[in-house]
């Protein structure tokens, strides 16, 4: 009987010291998942705050009167790919 309890315990502390370590891993993963979704997060508001940011450049530019290069900020397009504009920058009248 002795002999059925060790073997008891045994198997209890071996279950106990696995479980431990696949919730250990699981919260590396969690961790991991969660810093993941904190710079996906970062990066789709950055890339929302360049759309806004040449958005309202663009409208301000368009409803403020006729169009003056001096004043356009165009560190705001470095980002701009021209594929995006829906327009060819080198020839505004043509579809790009």
């Amino acid at each position: 009987m002795k002999k059925l309890v060790e073997e008891h315990k045994a198997t209890v502390s071996k279950i106990v010291e696995e479980q431990k370590a696949a919730m250990a891993s699981f919260e590396q993963r969690r961790i991991e998942d969660l810093e993941d979704f904190k710079k996906e997060t970062l990066q789709n508001f950055n890339n929302f705050l360049h759309e806004l940011n040449a958005n309202i450049l663009f409208h301000i530019q368009v409803t403020d009167g006729p169009f003056d290069a001096h004043r356009v900020y165009f560190d705001t397009f470095y980002d701009v790919v021209s594929d995006q504009l829906g327009f060819d920058v080198r020839f505004s009248s043509r579809a790009a």
